[in-house]
């Protein structure tokens, strides 16, 4: 709420000091044009549209420097500069959190900065919070993402005890990955350390032990943790 109120004051103070002189500007010609039109509402429109673009314009300008920002630090990293990689990360997320971003721009922002937070945490093993949770976030919106999906289930570091955004993300790599050989005894091993045995758990469990891709000492996990595993599997169309 904070940045909303900084964002529309922005905008307050830009339209006051760009819209009021262009309305005195455009008053005269355009009454000569449209004789039916009156100084106040020709006014309210001027003032109106120029608060408008200024909230657009804004917008633009946020996502073109985030946009830059990840770009920057991409090409650090392929250096192999990596403080310099972080430092202009950081610095895109600091643009993140300043500006006001519109709805249906901000989803497609927020993907790529938390992916490029989240490549980079994972390869050089950056376990702070920030980067924890940008990890889960970016997760959480593309758990389709089987490279980064597959690097997080093995970093013991960006595991929280009894965490339950962990086991969202859990939950929903599990859905989207669940043809995926790779991952799913990554999966399991997840699974049995918080010794999950819910509907989506024993599913995996299930399709795991059934295609043969966990050691014997994991099945034999799985069966201690659920002894009737196989005597009341859950089937997605019941």
């Amino acid at each position: 709420m904070h940045f909303f109120f900084k964002h529309l004051a922005i905008r307050i103070w830009i339209t006051a000091l760009v819209g009021i002189p262009l309305s005195f500007v455009m008053i005269p010609p355009l009454i000569n044009t449209i004789p039916q039109a009156s100084p106040p509402v020709i006014y309210g429109i001027v003032i109106g549209l120029v608060f408008i673009m200024a909230g657009t314009g804004m917008t633009f300008m946020a996502r073109q420097l985030i946009k830059s920002s990840i770009q920057r630090a991409e090409k650090w990293e392929q250096t192999g500069q990596v403080k310099q990689c972080e430092t202009q990360l950081m610095k895109g997320l600091r643009i993140y959190n300043s500006a006001f971003l519109l709805p249906w721009r901000k989803k497609k922002t927020v993907e790529k900065l938390t992916g490029a937070m989240a490549r980079f945490s994972l390869t050089h093993d950056r376990a702070t919070p920030l980067f924890i949770n940008a990890t889960k976030h970016f997760l959480k919106i593309c758990p389709h993402e089987a490279d980064i999906a597959g690097q997080w289930l093995k970093k013991e570091t960006f595991f929280l005890p009894n965490d339950p955004a962990c086991a969202r993300v859990l939950t929903l790599i599990a859905r989207a990955q669940k043809d995926n050989a790779s991952i799913l005894p990554l999966l399991v091993h997840r699974f049995l350390k918080t010794h999950r045995c819910d509907f989506q758990a024993r599913n995996l469990y299930t399709t795991c032990m059934e295609t043969h891709l966990l050691s014997p000492s994991m099945e034999q996990k799985i069966l201690s943790l659920i002894p009737d595993l196989f005597s009341s599997t859950p089937s997605d169309g019941k």
